[in-house]
């Protein structure tokens, strides 16, 4: 089997596609007794992907998937997340669902696909889904604000697109989680219903937002007028 495959890949799979499809063959009628058999599966998989034929390549990924046991899916996968990517559109995105069922911790790079996709509702779910995970942990060490922030930018970004996921009340709940990001929420909500064209809305978020500023300020000066006291009582002394 190893000559024939040396000997094909020196020709140009679409001007000898018979001569591949020969050797393609051979690897089905080998696949019927040793199904069980890794190498065989990878030497297979990684002829196919010489020949450009994306439906019979991916058939071939998932036929090895569930042949295998599953302690030999990692190393088909090494194969089968650069041939999806390749792939792009639905065929990258239905095989990254596959792989999200066994591998959720690659979430973050799962949904950078799906924007590029133009899924933003799908990407949504999936921030929303991790973000209620307590036992996630980014890979790209994102701390859990830097999440939600991602979170509601998309949402803000993309409202026309996504309409099946409560907004206000994934920003209100950021809200009463990140207390001392209460302005910056507050915006992204009021910059939400701008895009919405819910004018009404607009001006209650905004108007959360002034209140929340003018709290603040007062909360610095007055923290400021202690230090001084402080300072100035502590120098007189």
């Amino acid at each position: 089997m190893d000559l024939r495959v040396k000997h094909v890949s020196l020709l140009n799979p679409a001007k000898y596609h018979e001569e591949y499809n020969k050797v393609n063959d051979c690897f089905e009628r080998s696949l019927i007794l040793l199904n069980k058999m890794p190498r065989i599966w990878l030497d297979y998989l990684s002829f196919l992907l010489k020949q450009c034929l994306i439906s019979k390549t991916r058939r071939a990924f998932d036929r090895a998937l569930r042949a295998l046991p599953l302690t030999q899916h990692a190393r088909i996968w090494e194969l089968y997340l650069p041939f999806a990517n390749s792939a792009s559109g639905e065929t990258a995105v239905r095989i990254w669902r596959r792989y999200m069922q066994v591998h959720p911790e690659d979430a973050e790079e799962f949904i950078e696909l799906l924007v590029s996709q133009g899924k933003y509702e799908e990407a949504a779910e999936k921030w929303i889904e991790i973000l209620d995970n307590p036992r996630f942990k980014s890979k790209e060490a994102k701390s859990h604000f830097q999440m939600w922030s991602e979170l509601c930018d998309l949402l803000v970004t993309h409202a026309r697109e996504i309409n099946s996921i409560d907004v206000e009340q994934i920003v209100r709940s950021g809200i009463s989680k990140f207390s001392d990001q209460r302005g910056k929420l507050w915006t992204s909500l009021g910059t939400y219903w701008i895009t919405k064209g819910d004018f009404e809305r607009v001006r209650l978020s905004f108007s959360r937002v002034q209140k929340v500023s003018i709290h603040t300020n007062a909360e610095r000066i007055g923290s400021r007028c202690i230090r001084g006291r402080y300072y100035y009582g502590h120098d007189r002394s």
